[in-house]
C-alpha cells in the first residue's frame, strides 16, 4: 500500500521566512513525502527560493499559479497530490522532525480518519526536544470542536487521509477562517480522529501575518453579500 505524504505549502511573499519553513519541512523523519509547493503569484523572491530548493531535493515540486488566494492554492495542492496522507504547512511556520512518522503511525494504527498536534506560537523556530505522546482517539469526533489546547480549527496541525478528504475543498470565496470552516466540514464527516499531545507544528507570528489583521474591514468582506 502506499504511504506517501503529500505535504502542500501555500506561498505568497514569504520570501524572509521561506527559508526556515522548508528547511523545517525537508528535515521530516518521514521516508516518502512530496512537498507540492504552491506558489500563489508572488511579486518577491518567493519562487525564486522555491526554485533554488527544488533543485537540491527532488521531493520538491513547485507549482506557479496567478494569486488567488490561500484557499485557492491548496486547493490545487489537493488536486495535484499524489499521495495516500496530506498535510498543510504555511510558508511562514515550521514543524519538528517527527511530526509525521508520529501522525501517520497514530492514523495506521487506529484506523482514524484525521489526526491532530498541538501547536506552539512563537517569534522564532524552537524545535521540540521529541518524546513520546500520548494518543487520544475517539469516533465521536464532534465532540473535539469544543477541546481546548489542540487548535481543533486549523487545517495545518494535521494530516489527513486522501480518500478521507474526498471532493471537501477550501472555499476560495472567504479570506479568514476558510481553513475553520475546511476543517469543520471534515470533521462533520469523520468516523473517527485522534490527538496526539506532542507539540509538532510552530506557528511563527509575524506582525504581517493575515492572523494579525482580524479587522472590521476583513470581517465585513468575508461575510457581506456578494
Amino acid at each position: 500500500m502506499d504511504s506517501r505524504l503529500s505535504i502542500i505549502i501555500p506561498v505568497y511573499n514569504n520570501e524572509s521566512y521561506l527559508r526556515a519553513t522548508l528547511q523545517s519541512v525537508l528535515a521530516q523523519a518521514y521516508p516518502d513525502v512530496e512537498v507540492l509547493v504552491v506558489d500563489d503569484g508572488s511579486t518577491d523572491g518567493s519562487l525564486t527560493i522555491c526554485h533554488e530548493f527544488a533543485q537540491k531535493d527532488k521531493r520538491l515540486r513547485v507549482i506557479h499559479k496567478e494569486n488567488g488566494g490561500v484557499s485557492s492554492a491548496r486547493n490545487r495542492g489537493i488536486e495535484e497530490a499524489a499521495g495516500q496522507y496530506i498535510a498543510f504547512v504555511d510558508g511562514d511556520d515550521c514543524i519538528d522532525p517527527e511530526m509525521y512518522t508520529t501522525m501517520i503511525a497514530v492514523l495506521q494504527d487506529t484506523g482514524a480518519d484525521l489526526v491532530d498536534c498541538r501547536v506552539i506560537k512563537e517569534s522564532q523556530y524552537v524545535p521540540q526536544p521529541y518524546e513520546k505522546g500520548d494518543v487520544e482517539v475517539s469516533d465521536r469526533p464532534l465532540e473535539y470542536l469544543s477541546k481546548k489546547g489542540y487548535f481543533i480549527d486549523s487545517s495545518l496541525n494535521k494530516v489527513y487521509r486522501r480518500e478521507f478528504i474526498g471532493h471537501t475543498r477550501f472555499d476560495e470565496n472567504i479570506s479568514y477562517s476558510e481553513d475553520k470552516l475546511f476543517v469543520t466540514e471534515l470533521i462533520f464527516k469523520a468516523k473517527k480522529m485522534a490527538l496526539v499531545s506532542n507539540v509538532f507544528y510552530h506557528y511563527i507570528q509575524h506582525g504581517d501575518s493575515l492572523s494579525w489583521q482580524d479587522t472590521a474591514a476583513v470581517w465585513q468582506g468575508n461575510f457581506q453579500v456578494h
